[in-house]
């Protein structure tokens, strides 16, 4: 025998929670830059140290073992558009 849950919301009861729940948060911009340097920083080193997020090992592609590089980067476009 299986249980269930119902949920039921009121759109009209909702609504003004959700925004009383955003005008306290206030402006969020300095948490998300914070987040955003971060996330950055990581994919980068991710880049360097040829590890997924993880923290297994890339797969070395044919090419980058056949040309003595890091797989991925070839000219580093890739990597070098990256932005926070």
């Amino acid at each position: 025998m299986a249980d269930t849950l119902t949920l039921r919301l009121d759109a009209d009861t909702l609504s003004p929670a959700v925004a009383a729940m955003a005008r306290r948060a206030g402006d969020l911009s300095p948490a998300m830059d914070a987040i955003a340097s971060y996330m950055l920083s990581e994919t980068q080193q991710r880049f360097e140290d040829q590890r997924a997020p993880d923290g297994s090992a890339w797969q070395p592609s044919k090419a980058a073992n056949e040309e003595g590089r890091k797989t991925l980067i070839e000219s580093a476009r890739l990597l070098q558009s990256l932005t926070g």
